[in-house]
């Protein structure tokens, strides 16, 4: 049974590789057979708490898919070692 997930993605570093690292990210839910119905952009946001001196803002970005299941188990260990990626967040809606 397909469900609706709303995917979001903190992300760190990009300098300017903004376009080809969402082109990524959609190629690896797209891979996992999912649907992206919709993609919301929000930019760069700086951060309430800085971790690092080196991450003082993050770029925010929201996908919207319907797939099965198993997908979330699968998109996080797809993703696990990607270094632009901070933190994904995975919700059902």
């Amino acid at each position: 049974m397909k469900k609706k997930y709303k995917i979001s993605f903190i992300l760190v570093n990009l300098e300017g590789e903004e376009e080809s690292t969402y082109q990524r990210l959609s190629n690896y839910i797209e891979s996992l057979n999912a649907k992206i119905e919709e993609v919301k952009k929000f930019g760069n946001i700086e951060f309430s708490r800085i971790t690092k001196k080196t991450e003082k803002e993050g770029n925010y970005i929201q996908y919207y898919v319907i797939a099965d299941k198993h997908f979330p188990n699968l998109l996080k260990n797809k993703l696990k070692l990607e270094q632009k990626i901070k933190r994904i967040l995975i919700e059902l809606y």
